[in-house]
C-alpha cells in the first residue's frame, strides 16, 4: 500500500509541476478575429462602385481587394464569394445598390 501511495503522490507532483511550468497558449486567432463578413461585402461593394455597368468584370478584382484588406487572403478562406457571384450576377441588370440589398444578405 505505501508504494502505491508513493507512486500516486509522485504522479501528482509531476502533474502540477507540468501545469505550472508549462504556460497555456490560446491558439493566435488575430487574422479570425479580424475576419469579418461585413467587411468583406463592404470592401468589395466599396471597390465595386467604381465600375458600375462593369461589375461582372471587375466583381472577382474587387473581392480579392476586399480579401487582402479584411485579412483573409492568405488564409484562403476567401470573402464572402456568395456576395460576390450574387454582384456578378445581378449589379448590372437591377442596378448596384438594389443588387447590393439583397445580395449582403447570401451566404458566404
Amino acid at each position: 500500500m505505501a508504494m502505491s501511495m508513493s507512486m500516486t503522490l509522485s504522479v501528482f507532483v509531476m502533474v502540477v509541476m507540468a501545469a505550472t511550468v508549462t504556460q497555456l497558449k490560446k491558439p493566435d486567432l488575430s487574422r479570425m478575429k479580424r475576419y469579418n463578413r461585413w467587411c468583406c461585402i463592404n470592401k468589395t461593394y466599396e471597390c465595386l462602385k467604381n465600375y458600375r455597368n462593369r461589375e461582372n468584370k471587375f466583381a472577382s478584382f474587387c473581392q480579392q481587394e476586399a480579401a487582402v484588406y479584411c485579412g483573409t487572403f492568405e488564409s484562403g478562406t476567401g470573402c464572402c464569394y456568395g456576395y460576390m457571384n450574387c454582384m456578378m450576377l445581378n449589379a448590372e441588370r437591377d442596378g448596384q445598390g438594389k443588387a447590393h440589398g439583397y445580395c449582403q444578405h447570401r451566404t458566404c
